[in-house]
């Protein structure tokens, strides 16, 4: 990725396989990004876990915000987090609420982030 915009990246792949769907190839792109910026927020929780009390998942909240993510959205979880661990809003646990794999990973396209 190299730092470089989103948008730019997306050019690039573009050029590069020349006749794909700009749209394809922007949301693989989108995806891609989104899992690395994840995973770096990742590495970053564990080598603060002395400092950190927990997580908070946020999501984008609009027409295209998928079920799951919508659910989670604004939820806590603790700083050990596991694919199991459920969310809690205002200490109370929430059904349906595993952690998964994570803001910006739980699906094709995740804009959710922590």
């Amino acid at each position: 990725i190299q730092g470089k915009p989103t948008m730019e990246i997306i050019a690039d792949v573009r050029r590069a396989l020349g006749g794909r769907s700009a749209q394809a190839i922007s949301s693989v792109v989108k995806s891609a990004v989104n899992h690395y910026a994840a995973t770096a927020r990742e590495l970053m929780v564990k080598a603060n876990d002395d400092i950190l009390e927990g997580r908070q998942w946020l999501s984008t909240l609009d027409t295209h915000t998928s079920p799951m993510c919508q659910l989670r959205d604004r939820l806590f979880y603790p700083v050990d987090v596991t694919p199991d661990t459920k969310g809690k809003r205002g200490g109370k646990v929430v059904a349906g609420s595993q952690y998964g794999a994570g803001p910006g990973k739980l699906h094709y396209c995740c804009r959710s982030t922590e």
